[in-house]
């Protein structure tokens, strides 16, 4: 469990550090730049233990197309309707959506994750509302279909995982999400080597290799080692840490919604991860 709390802290910084592109990188080309380069971290820590069959290609493929390219293209549209905030707090909710199929899956979760992924629900909710009113329905849904996607890339990659290791399964699906990105710029005819500046390179180098390499590694190592609907609740932690961050980076401040959202997030925690 560790190791998923710590890629969704990696995570959680992903909206700060963008912030600073002020629109010089469209979204697309920059979600494609963050999964190339972790796909790079992923394969030299695997490269001496890659194990890549038949079967894990294509789970890999499909799995690739959903959670990355799938995935992050509905969740950039989703951006250009709803604030950064809502989007954050909509993407913690990916649990609701695996929680029904881990159970399909022969998983019968305890009566403490139920009522733990219901009250984080709540504390998410909580969250949203400060933000309310620069949403619309559009986006919301944009990014519902964001999370839904990215549910059943989590149970895919874990049945990949299962038939290789978690590395090459991540590896696998980060690669294969990166060429079906291509596509989507070309479409687009977004530049894929735009001009930026120091800060930019190595914003998008913490990006590729930190948020996206090193956290996809951390969250399915310790994926594999929980339960789905247990290992998938400290999405929850994405709202908390990202207002954190917002704060001390950005000197963001929380309103009495946030604060009171923030302690209903770590009380849902604690029971949902109760054994």
């Amino acid at each position: 469990m560790v190791y998923m709390a710590a890629a969704v802290i990696l995570w959680s910084t992903i909206e700060t550090v963008s912030r600073g592109f002020n629109g010089s990188l469209a979204p697309v080309v920059l979600a494609f730049w963050r999964f190339f380069l972790g796909s790079v971290v992923l394969f030299v820590y695997a490269a001496g233990d890659l194990n890549i069959t038949r079967r894990s290609l294509v789970f890999s493929a499909l799995g690739g197309f959903l959670g990355v390219t799938l995935t992050f293209t509905l969740f950039h549209i989703s951006l250009l309707y709803i604030r950064a905030g809502i989007a954050a707090s909509i993407i913690s909710t990916v649990p609701l959506f695996v929680l029904p199929m881990s159970w399909l899956g022969g998983e019968r979760p305890r009566r403490w994750s139920i009522l733990g992924v219901v009250v984080g629900l709540a504390g998410i909710i909580l969250l949203s509302l400060e933000d309310a009113r620069g949403g619309n329905m559009t986006g919301i849904l944009l990014a519902l279909g964001a999370v839904l996607v990215f549910s059943v890339f989590t149970m895919i990659n874990r049945r990949t995982g299962r038939e290789t290791n978690p590395a090459t399964a991540t590896f696998l699906s980060l690669s294969m999400g990166t060429i079906f990105f291509m596509p989507v710029i070309l479409a687009a005819g977004d530049p894929l080597f735009p001009r930026l500046d120091m800060w930019g390179v190595l914003s998008l180098v913490y990006l590729g290799v930190a948020a996206t390499g090193l956290g996809y590694l951390l969250y399915f190592r310790g994926f594999d080692m929980v339960q789905a609907h247990r290992g998938s609740t400290v999405f929850y932690m994405k709202p908390l840490a990202a207002s954190i961050f917002a704060f001390f980076l950005l000197g963001e401040t929380l309103g009495v919604l946030s604060i009171l959202g923030i302690f209903v997030i770590i009380f849902s925690l604690y029971m949902a991860l109760r054994l």
